[in-house]
């Protein structure tokens, strides 16, 4: 007899037929059961449903055992995902009321996850949504939006936000330097939408909560740039794909916001034959983006100066057309960058080499405690650059001994691009060989740091007209 085989493990979030798997929760429920199937030798359905008949007394039919070990099937009951799991165990030689209470416990909280995905609407309606809470950086020291000047890239914004009205799910991935006018381009676009639609800045698992996510979303991801590295990247562009390909599953709208050093990043093509960890993200982004410019024109910044807000006309004073920097605070967090103390600096310094040279934006305290001599002295540095907005405690994550940092974005691009031509001192290296174990990380920051933009088209080289030949006489 033919037996029903196990479809690959939900790792990626989509099952093998394209839709996607009901929360993270189920997801490691049944990565669980995979695990096992594949420790026992893979053995039959029949096997399985015979084992956990005579050892318990009572279990579920072959079918209901094939049924669970796909991932595109639903929870089975937390009786027969117990016995099946301790059959399993016995089969491959572990312990089964270990595995047994392993199983309850995933099982529990799938259940828990389930239902509430279930049972929610989540994000707020547009016309309720609060734009400081998206990432729109509160200007002047106001509670109020400044007046917004519109610019040419607002018409690719609007045109986007446009199809996702008419039914079609879109992607707009909004790419500029920190303190560009990102978020405000987006939540301009997006607040025309009708209140059918609404707003959701994720929290959790974004790709979990996007498959969630019901249709007239909008699925706010602030920070693109970690969601889209290779280790979480793949789930999060499968997530999107399921929901943004479907018609039938539609419209919802992704915005994602990122800076410029990173997209280039994430979409650059690669030689033949070399590695290539962002594939994922490239298919994601390339021909979703909507270019933020660094700075204003001399008309705008005319038309700024001319204007009836406050607010606006002193930002219109800014050098180098650097209205929407002087509008998010972002040329005051660099002034108290340059006019740190010393041992402030040291750790500032570091970390922003650090993220120049491959460092993923979760910076260890272990490397930036190494610059500075004195152990006090580097978490005093820490706790006053915290303290200065200057850098961000973020949790350890999983696994970490101790929390890591992280620079607040709008310094690290302009701090980035003044160090851009700074070689890093020898402590530098120093405190990176001590810190660091990750091999990959050590290779990047070996190699040059990445460059601040998309490379300029080379040069056409012009082919020269052959000479014709005299001929001899």
């Amino acid at each position: 007899m033919t037996e029903t085989k196990l479809v690959t493990p939900c790792a990626a979030a989509i099952t093998s037929d394209g839709r996607p798997c009901a929360s993270g929760s189920v997801r490691k429920f049944k990565d669980l059961l995979h695990e096992l199937y594949l420790a026992a030798g893979r053995p039959s359905l029949t096997a399985v449903a015979e084992d956990a008949r005579s050892a318990a007394g009572r279990g579920p039919a072959r079918t209901t055992v094939g049924a669970m070990l796909r991932v595109d099937s639903g929870l089975p009951s937390e009786e027969h995902a117990v016995v099946v799991g301790a059959a399993l165990a016995r089969i491959a030689g572990r312990n089964p009321g270990a595995v047994g209470e392993q199983l309850r416990a995933a099982w529990r909280a799938a259940h828990v996850a389930s239902r509430t995905l279930r049972g929610r609407r989540p994000g707020v309606p547009v016309s309720a949504a609060d734009p400081f809470a998206l990432g729109v950086h509160q200007a002047g020291g106001t509670a109020r939006l400044p007046k917004y000047l519109r610019r040419p890239h607002d018409d690719r914004a609007a045109g986007i936000v446009q199809q996702a009205r008419s039914g079609s799910s879109r992607i707009m991935a909004l790419v500029g330097p920190a303190g560009s006018g990102r978020a405000r381009t987006a939540w301009e676009a997006v607040r025309t939408l009708p209140d059918v639609w609404r707003i959701w800045r994720t929290d959790g698992d974004p790709a979990e909560e996007l498959l969630a996510a019901e249709p007239y979303t909008v699925v706010w991801l602030t920070d693109a740039t970690a969601l889209l590295q290779p280790d979480v990247g793949p789930m999060l562009v499968d997530a999107v794909r399921a929901r943004v390909d479907d018609p039938g599953r539609g419209p919802v709208l992704v915005v994602l916001l990122i800076w410029p050093e990173d997209w280039f990043q994430l979409t650059a093509w690669l030689l033949p034959g070399e590695p290539d960890p962002h594939a994922a993200a490239r298919s994601l982004l390339r021909g979703n983006d909507v270019v933020v410019p660094d700075a204003f024109t001399a008309s705008q910044v005319a038309e700024a100066r001319t204007g009836r807000d406050a607010v606006l006309r002193e930002a219109a004073g800014a050098d180098q057309g650097q209205v929407a920097q002087a509008l998010a605070g972002v040329l005051d967090l660099l002034r108290r960058y340059r006019h740190a103390p010393p041992d402030v600096r040291d750790v500032l310094d570091t970390a922003i080499d650090a993220r120049r040279f491959g460092c993923p934006p979760r910076i260890p305290a272990a490397l930036l405690r190494q610059v500075v001599d004195d152990r006090d002295t580097a978490r005093d540095a820490i706790a006053y650059a915290v303290s200065a907005g200057l850098l961000i405690a973020t949790d350890a994550p999983t696994g970490a001994a101790e929390r890591t940092y992280r620079l607040a974005g709008a310094l690290y691009h302009a701090a980035a691009a003044e160090r851009a031509a700074v070689f890093p001192p020898a402590r530098f290296w120093n405190a990176l060989a001590a810190a660091v174990t990750d091999p990959v990380l050590l290779r990047a920051a070996a190699g040059p740091p990445p460059p601040p933009g998309p490379p300029p088209p080379a040069p056409q080289r012009k082919s020269k007209p052959e000479k014709k030949k005299k001929k001899r006489l």
